[in-house]
C-alpha cells in the first residue's frame, strides 16, 4: 500500500510539470460526472437501504488540464461532502481522486467510483487482475461475482477505447437491467467503501488508450464517383440510379466515427472516381487495392453499403486479405450484420451508421464496419462480390486500417411501449354498431352487378355495362392466404363489415397456392372444399354490393406432375421468371386460368369468367421481368446472348439492352396471355397486369394493351436486415408529407390516359410514426388526379385475424382502429367525391428510342416532373401515342422546365412545389407543406388537417395548441356542406401500437417484436374551432361508432371551439359526432 501512495505522488508530479491534457476521449459533464466514449464514471453512495444520494455540486473547475470539483451528496438531512481531483497524466491518462467526510458514522452499503457500460453492444470485454470477468451479454438475474482486494481492471470499450484502472479496491458488478435500467455498473469501492463510515477516499490511475486507425489511399481501384447523372449506363457515379437517387451530397473529404477517421477522393480532383462501385450494371465484381510493403495492422475497416440488397444469410461478398508471407484471409462480409442497403440506415451488430444524409429518393448512409485480421502484416486487400446475388451492388467510399481489433458503439437502446405519460390503452371493439356515425354502408349501392358488368368508359374511366353514364370508384381491401377461406358465417360477416367501412370492393390475394388440392400431382387441380369457400366469398360480397378481382398467379408453387423443364437447372425460379421463357410454364398458368375461369360458381349461378360481380382479372402479380429474371439467370444470360448477337449488340448484361432485351420476351408473354383470355376463354371481365415498377418507364408501351393499368405503393414498406419477411424489421420512419407525398405522388407517372387507373396495393405501413397522415394523403390526391380504384394492402393476412381481435401488425387493417378510420377519410374525398380532379392534364411522353444511350429509364429519375401531380394531373404515354382531348404532352426529360405546361399559373404553382415545398393543387384544395410537416384539405363537405403540432387552418375548421403529430378530419356525414351539416364525424388520429412493442433504438427504425394486447393510443390532444352560427352537441366515439360521452364547448369569434382529447375518456377517443 505504501509503495502504491509513493508511486501515485511521483506520478502526480510528473503530470504538474509537463502541464499534461486529459485524453480526448475523456469529457467532463458538468455534474464532474466523466464520460469515457460509450461508458460513463461517476460518483455513486448507497445507505444500509440501498437509497441513494442526492448530488449537489456547489464549485467545480475541471477543464482539459484536469482541476477539482466539490459538492455535497444527500440523504434526507444528512450531508456528505465530496471533493473530486482529476489529475491529467502522460502520456494518455489521469489520476481520480475523490474523498468524502460524513457528518456522523454512516451505515453505508456502497461508497465507490462507478464506471457504467452500456448494455446492448455485444459482449463485455473486461478483466479484473488478468481474469475475464463473466459478464451476461443478455440480462440474467443471476449473481455476479466481483473481486476483493483488486488491483487492476481493464475494460475494452466499443469504439475502440481501452480503460485501465489501477488502485486497492474492492469491485462488485450491478446489473440495472434488473430494474429496467440499460446500464452495467462496475464499482470500485473506496477505502473503506462499506460499513460505518465517517470519510472515505478512492485513488485511481486511469490509462486510457485507444485504437490507432490508418486510412488508406484506394485511389488505384475506384472507378465510379458520388454523383450520377444517367441511371443504369453502367457508367457515372454510386448505385447508377440517376442524379436524384445518388451520392452527390456526400461531400466529406474526410469522415471519423468515434476514434476511427476514413479519407474520402474528392471526385473532381480524381477524373471523376471516388468509390470502388460491384455488381448490377457495374461489370467489375472484383477490386484490389496494393498496401505499402511496411504495412502494419490488426484490422480494417470498410466505409461502404449495398443496394438492391438481397435477404438471406449468404454474405454480401468476401474481403481476401493477402500477408507478406502469401497467406490468406477470407472475411465473409455478411448482410445482416456488417453492411446494409444505403437507404434507410440502422445500427448492425458489426456496422455502425457513419455517415446520414437524404437524397430526393430516401434517406441514405454509409456504414462503417471492422474486420480483425489473423496476422499484422497485410499487403494486399480484394474484395470480391459474392457471384449468387446478380443483382446487387456493393459500394466503397473509404478503407482504414486499425492498429488492433475493435467494435464500433451501436447506441442501440431498446423501447418497449407501455402504457404512462405517452400512450393509454385504447378499448376496440370490432362491431361497428349499425347505423352509428362510423357505419358508411349507405355509400355502397347493393348488389354488385346490379346494372351489369364494369366496363371501362371511352374516357377512361369506369362505369357499367348497362349504365354506362354511371360513374363507379371502388375503394376496398385485400385478403390472402387463410383470410380468403372463410366459413360462410364468417363470409358473411366479412362482407358486411366491408360495407360499413365504405368499401365496395375486395382484392383476392396470396390464394393460389392453398387452393391447390394438396393430394394432386400437379398444382392446377383444385381443393374443392376451399374453391367452395371462394365461391361463397365472391357470393355473399356481391350481395353487399363488393365487387371483386382476382390474380391469376401470385404465389402458386410449381409441383412435379407440372412438369416444368427449366426448373432441372433453376431450381428457385417460380412462373414469374420461367413465364416469358417456358412453354411448360406457361402452359401452367393457362390451365390454372382455365381452371378458374371456366368453374360455375353454385351460389351466383356464373361461371367466373362472366360473373358482373368479378371487375378485373390480374394476369400475374407483380411479374415485371427486370425485377424477376434473376430467379432463373443462367436461362436468361444464354438466351440474351443470341439475342444480343442476332440484334448486333454487345452481350453484356450491365447493357441497357438487357432491358430492351427483358421488355421484349415480356411483351410477348402479354400478347399470348391477354389473347388467351379474350380469345379462347372469351371472358368480358376487364384485364391488366405489370402492377408494381410504377417508376419504370420502359412498362408504359407494355400497359398500353392492358384494358386497366394498375399500380402498388408503400410508404415506409419494411425491410429485413438478418431474413426475409421474419423480425427484426427495419423502416425509414419518415413522413410521407416531408417527402412531398412520395406515396402516392410515385405511382402517378404510371396511368395511361384514356385508361381506368387503379392501385391495387397501398399502405402507411406500420409502425411508421407519421402513418395518420396516410387517408387524407392517398384520398385527397387520388381523387385530384381522377383515379377509379383503391385497395389497402391488407385487410388480413390470416383468417384468425379476420375473426379475432389480434395485435395489429406490419400491413394489416383488420385489428387496426388507425387505418379503418383514415380509410373513412379517403373514401369520403375519394369514393363520394369530396376532393374535385384537376382540369389540367399532362403526359409525359416516353420516346420509342428508350434504350438508346443517354435516354433515362425511370420516372424516379425526374421527381421535379412527378411533383407536378402534387398541382395537376399526369400520366404518362408511348411515343408519340393519341392522347384524349385536353391532355398535354411533356418532354420526359430531367430538366426541370415549368414553362412546358403552357399555363401560367400551372408553371408558377409549380416552381413553388419544387423550389420551397409548398405544393397547391390547382383545384386550390390542397395544400401540402414538406419543411412544416403540414397537410390541409379543404372541400365544401370534408376538411383534414395533419400537423406536427402548433396550429393549422382550414377554410372551416381550424387546430391549435396541437400537442403532437395528428390528424384531425371534419367530414360531412349528411352530404350537406360543412357550413351546413347537422352530422359531422370529427376524427382525430395520432398513432396506435401494442403493449410491448420492441424496437431496436429510440429512433423506432429497427422494430424486434409486435407486442400484445391491449392495443396503445398516442396521447394527443388539440383544440378545434369549426366555424357555426349555432352550437354542437359533441359527442366521444368509441371504435365500434357507440357513444363514450359529451363533451362541453364553448362559442369564440365566430366558431364553435372544444378540446379534443385522446385520453379524454377510458379507452380512449378517436372520434367524435357532432349534431346541431
Amino acid at each position: 500500500m505504501k509503495k502504491f501512495w509513493i508511486l501515485l505522488l511521483a506520478i502526480t508530479a510528473a503530470a504538474a510539470a509537463t502541464a499534461a491534457e486529459l485524453p480526448s476521449v475523456v469529457q467532463v459533464k458538468s455534474n464532474g460526472f466523466l464520460k469515457l466514449g460509450p461508458a460513463e464514471l461517476s460518483v455513486r453512495c448507497f445507505n444500509d437501504k440501498w437509497a441513494t444520494a442526492k448530488w449537489e455540486m456547489d464549485a467545480a473547475r475541471i477543464g482539459r488540464q484536469g482541476g477539482s470539483a466539490s459538492g455535497t451528496m444527500w440523504f434526507g438531512g444528512d450531508s456528505i461532502r465530496i471533493t473530486e481531483t482529476i489529475t491529467p497524466l502522460e502520456p494518455s491518462g489521469f489520476l481520480f481522486t475523490v474523498n468524502a467526510v460524513f457528518p456522523h458514522p454512516m451505515a453505508i452499503n456502497v461508497f465507490c467510483a462507478s464506471l457504467d457500460l452500456p448494455t446492448g453492444n455485444g459482449p463485455f470485454d473486461v478483466t479484473v487482475d488478468g481474469r475475464k470477468l463473466d459478464l451476461p451479454e443478455k440480462f440474467t438475474d443471476r449473481y455476479i461475482a466481483g473481486a476483493k482486494e483488486a488491483k487492476e481492471l481493464t475494460v475494452v470499450l466499443t469504439g475502440g477505447t481501452t480503460l485501465r484502472f489501477k488502485g486497492n479496491f474492492t469491485l462488485e458488478v450491478q446489473d440495472n437491467r434488473k430494474f429496467g435500467g440499460d446500464r452495467l455498473s462496475l464499482r470500485l469501492c473506496g477505502t473503506p467503501g462499506s460499513g460505518k463510515l465517517s470519510e472515505s477516499r478512492i485513488d485511481l490511475a486511469v490509462t486510457v488508450e485507444t485504437v490507432r486507425s490508418m486510412p488508406v489511399d484506394i485511389s488505384q481501384a475506384v472507378n465510379f464517383g458520388f454523383a450520377d447523372d444517367v441511371a443504369d449506363d453502367g457508367r457515372g457515379g454510386w448505385s447508377d440510379q440517376g442524379e436524384n437517387n445518388d451520392l452527390r451530397s456526400f461531400t466529406q473529404r474526410k469522415v471519423h466515427l468515434e476514434n476511427i477517421t476514413f479519407d474520402i477522393i474528392d471526385p473532381a480532383r480524381n477524373g471523376g472516381k471516388a468509390a470502388i462501385v460491384m455488381g448490377r450494371t457495374v461489370a467489375k465484381r472484383r477490386a484490389a487495392v496494393e498496401l505499402p510493403p511496411d504495412t502494419e495492422a490488426r484490422a480494417v475497416t470498410l466505409l461502404h453499403a449495398s443496394a438492391w440488397t438481397p435477404s438471406g444469410g449468404k454474405p454480401l461478398g468476401y474481403l481476401n486479405v493477402t500477408f507478406a508471407d502469401g497467406s490468406l484471409q477470407k472475411i465473409p462480409v455478411s448482410l445482416a450484420d456488417d453492411s446494409g442497403n444505403w437507404w434507410n440506415p440502422f445500427p448492425r451488430k458489426n456496422a455502425a451508421v457513419a455517415w446520414k444524409h437524404e437524397n430526393p429518393a430516401a434517406p441514405i448512409g454509409l456504414y462503417a464496419a471492422p474486420f480483425a485480421l489473423k496476422r499484422s502484416d497485410p499487403r494486399r486487400l480484394e474484395f470480391q462480390l459474392n457471384p449468387e446475388h446478380v443483382n446487387a451492388m456493393w459500394m466503397i467510399a473509404g478503407i482504414t486500417l486499425a492498429d488492433r481489433p475493435f467494435r464500433f458503439s451501436r447506441a442501440d437502446n431498446d423501447v418497449l411501449l407501455a402504457s404512462g405519460k405517452e400512450w393509454l390503452p385504447l378499448e376496440f371493439t370490432k362491431e361497428i354498431v349499425a347505423g352509428s356515425p362510423l357505419d358508411f354502408s349507405r355509400y355502397t349501392e347493393a348488389p354488385a352487378g346490379r346494372y351489369g358488368s364494369i366496363i371501362a368508359r371511352p374516357d377512361g374511366t369506369l362505369g357499367f355495362e348497362k349504365a354506362p353514364g354511371k360513374r363507379i370508384r371502388l375503394y376496398g381491401a385485400n385478403i390472402c392466404f387463410s383470410a380468403c377461406y372463410l366459413e360462410k358465417a364468417e363470409a358473411d360477416k366479412l362482407a358486411a363489415d366491408f360495407r360499413k367501412l365504405g368499401y365496395n370492393s375486395l382484392r383476392i390475394h396470396h390464394y393460389d397456392d392453398l387452393l391447390v388440392d394438396p393430394e394432386a400431382p400437379d398444382s392446377v387441380t383444385f381443393d374443392a372444399a376451399r374453391l367452395d369457400k371462394l365461391d361463397y366469398l365472391i357470393f355473399t360480397m356481391a350481395k353487399q354490393g363488393i365487387y371483386t378481382t382476382i390474380d391469376l398467379y401470385s404465389a402458386r408453387a410449381f409441383k412435379p406432375g407440372d412438369d416444368i423443364p427449366e426448373l432441372r437447372l433453376c431450381e428457385r425460379a417460380g412462373l414469374k421468371a420461367l413465364l416469358p421463357i417456358s412453354r411448360a410454364a406457361m402452359n401452367n398458368w393457362k390451365a390454372f386460368s382455365r381452371n378458374l375461369l371456366e368453374h360455375r360458381n353454385p351460389y351466383t349461378g356464373f361461371r367466373w369468367k362472366e360473373d358482373p360481380a368479378i371487375w378485373m382479372l390480374n394476369l400475374v402479380n407483380e411479374e415485371p421481368l427486370s425485377l424477376n429474371w434473376s430467379a432463373a439467370a443462367p436461362l436468361y444470360r444464354e438466351k440474351y446472348a443470341q439475342w444480343a448477337k442476332n440484334n448486333g449488340f454487345p452481350a453484356r448484361k450491365d447493357d441497357r439492352r438487357f432491358r430492351q432485351f427483358l421488355n421484349e420476351l415480356q411483351n410477348k408473354a402479354l400478347e399470348e396471355q391477354l389473347r388467351f383470355l379474350r380469345d379462347e376463354i372469351k371472358t368480358k371481365i376487364l384485364l391488366t397486369s405489370l402492377n408494381n415498377g410504377a417508376e419504370q418507364a420502359d412498362l408504359v408501351r407494355l400497359r398500353h394493351q392492358f384494358d386497366v393499368v394498375d399500380s402498388h405503393g408503400y410508404h415506409d414498406h419494411p425491410t429485413f436486415p438478418e431474413a426475409a419477411w421474419r423480425l427484426p424489421n427495419a423502416y425509414s420512419q419518415t413522413s410521407a408529407i416531408a417527402r412531398k407525398a412520395q406515396v402516392p405522388r410515385e405511382m402517378m407517372a404510371a396511368r395511361i390516359f384514356g385508361k381506368p387507373f387503379v392501385i391495387t396495393e397501398f399502405n402507411f405501413v406500420k409502425p411508421n410514426l407519421y402513418r395518420a397522415e396516410g387517408g387524407p394523403l392517398i384520398g385527397a390526391y387520388s381523387a385530384l388526379q381522377d383515379w377509379d380504384g383503391l385497395y389497402r394492402f391488407a385487410w388480413s393476412h390470416s383468417r384468425n385475424s379476420v375473426v379475432g381481435i389480434n395485435p395489429p401488425t406490419m400491413f394489416d387493417a383488420a385489428n387496426d382502429p388507425l387505418v379503418q378510420l383514415s380509410d373513412r377519410i379517403a373514401v369520403l374525398m375519394f369514393r363520394r367525391g369530396d376532393v374535385e380532379a384537376a382540369k389540367e392534364k399532362y403526359a409525359i411522353a416516353v420516346p420509342d428510342d428508350l434504350f438508346d444511350a443517354g435516354r433515362m429509364l425511370s420516372f424516379s429519375e425526374t421527381p421535379a416532373l412527378l411533383q407536378l401531380g402534387l398541382i395537376a394531373r399526369i400520366g404518362s404515354s408511348a411515343g408519340d401515342a393519341p392522347l384524349p382531348g385536353g391532355v398535354f404532352r411533356l418532354p420526359f426529360s430531367a430538366t426541370f422546365n415549368p414553362r412546358s405546361t403552357h399555363n401560367g399559373r400551372i408553371c408558377g404553382l409549380w416552381e413553388k412545389t419544387v423550389k420551397n415545398g409548398i405544393a397547391r393543387s390547382s383545384t386550390g384544395q390542397i395544400t401540402l407543406n414538406s419543411g412544416a410537416k403540414t397537410f390541409a384539405v379543404t372541400t365544401p363537405r370534408s376538411e383534414s388537417l395533419t400537423l406536427p403540432g402548433g396550429e393549422l387552418a382550414g377554410n372551416r375548421m381550424r387546430v391549435y395548441d396541437a400537442s403532437t403529430f395528428q390528424t384531425v378530419a371534419a367530414l360531412s356525414l349528411d352530404d350537406l356542406p360543412l357550413a351546413e351539416s347537422r352530422s359531422i364525424l370529427l376524427l382525430q388520429l395520432t398513432n396506435l401500437d401494442n403493449t410491448a412493442a420492441h424496437f431496436g433504438n429510440t429512433e423506432f427504425t429497427l422494430h424486434r417484436a409486435h407486442g400484445h394486447l391491449p392495443m396503445l393510443l398516442r396521447r394527443g390532444a388539440a383544440t378545434v374551432a369549426i366555424k357555426s352560427n349555432v352550437p354542437f352537441r359533441v359527442t366521444a366515439l368509441k371504435t365500434d361508432g357507440s357513444e363514450l360521452g359529451e363533451i362541453k364547448g364553448t362559442f369564440q369569434n365566430g366558431s364553435f371551439v372544444f378540446r379534443a382529447d385522446t385520453a379524454g375518456f377510458p379507452g380512449g377517443v378517436m372520434a367524435y359526432h357532432l349534431t346541431r
